[in-house]
């Protein structure tokens, strides 16, 4: 089971100290008149074509290590408990090793609502191999170029992701999200994952984990970096590239300190 490289993530995940959070942006103001009872209020939504209970979800983080595993089954116990969507981390780690079992939360956790995830740089036969073993309710398939780039052992070849992009839209048999690792996503790459088949995109911006700054931490290079997401990703701008098409979802993710 890989060891190094995930156990490196969540070490720097957890130094990584952001002075920013999206929710410093939302102010609730008491209201002394109520017009509606509780039980009139409906906290529903839906996305990835599904309705679900609640607005929230616990987004990928972690997997193919062992303490990937005890982060997994910890959040999976949440996610059940609370009725949510709980998505695993990358499953290539469980691709590379079969004997990597730190993704299988559902024996434990039957009622849960599971989700996983694999990077686009992998095949259609990668996604549906995953698919097959994690049986899940929507695979995320995810974009990293900045991470990729700063990643010491990264990828450095990225003209296959939107033919593989446009495989996964045909061929995988549940609900695809293209998901952003933290960075954003402008209209035109929104547009063009339309074009190619993808209905729900997450937005992944500022104010969680960065992996800019993880994989800098790692490398010890080009830090002038670290804030790549901040000085790119305002939510104020993010509804906008959700109402590209009246069809489609776009889930506006930032993260919770």
């Amino acid at each position: 089971m890989t060891t190094n490289r995930k156990d490196e993530h969540i070490r720097y995940a957890l130094e990584q100290k952001s002075s920013y959070n999206s929710f410093d942006e939302v102010e609730l103001i008491h209201s002394s008149l109520p017009l509606y009872d509780l039980d009139e209020i409906d906290l529903s939504t839906e996305f990835a074509g599904r309705k679900w209970d609640f607005p929230f979800y616990i987004n990928a983080m972690t997997g193919g290590s062992d303490k990937g595993r005890e982060i997994n089954q910890k959040l999976a116990q949440v996610a059940e408990a609370c009725g949510i969507l709980f998505v695993t981390g990358s499953y290539s780690a469980a691709l590379k090793d079969p004997t990597d079992d730190s993704f299988s939360v559902k024996s434990n956790h039957p009622n849960l609502f599971l989700g996983t995830n694999i990077g686009l740089d992998k095949p259609i036969e990668s996604g549906l191999q995953t698919v097959q073993e994690m049986n899940p309710l929507l695979l995320q398939v995810h974009v990293n170029v900045m991470q990729e780039l700063l990643m010491p052992e990264g990828e450095r070849k990225f003209r296959s992701w939107q033919s593989h992009l446009a495989d996964y839209s045909k061929q995988i048999p549940v609900p695809i999200v293209l998901k952003e690792v933290g960075f954003g996503m402008d209209v035109k790459t929104i547009e063009r994952a339309y074009e190619l088949g993808v209905r729900t995109v997450d937005l992944s911006g500022r104010g969680g984990t960065s992996f800019a700054y993880i994989e800098n931490r790692r490398s010890g290079q080009r830090d002038y970096l670290n804030q790549w997401a901040s000085l790119l990703c305002k939510p104020s701008s993010m509804p906008k590239a959700g109402k590209t098409r009246s069809n489609s979802w776009s889930v506006e993710v930032f993260g919770i300190r």
